[in-house]
């Protein structure tokens, strides 16, 4: 949706668990087109995880990475 993928310019997809926390990156290369950010979807997973755990989702944006940890939950609560 966001990033401009291409045979010389991959998407370079990571999904790690690191402790008690999974975390997907992947780099970022933006598309050239003119699109409105609306964020809506950050924001609906934020919501969607806070009714399963007190513990937050992290989200990192930098000009070369795109990066979201979310706390592992075990059937019998928080960690």
């Amino acid at each position: 949706k966001h990033n401009s993928i291409s045979d010389s310019n991959p998407l370079n997809i990571s999904i790690q668990q690191k402790e008690n926390h999974l975390t997907f990156s992947n780099n970022l290369i933006p598309k050239k087109t003119d699109y409105t950010k609306s964020g809506m979807g950050l924001a609906y997973l934020k919501n969607r995880f806070s009714y399963l755990s007190e513990n937050q989702i992290k989200i990192d944006i930098s000009a070369e990475h795109y990066i979201v940890t979310i706390p592992l939950i075990h059937h019998n609560g928080d960690l």
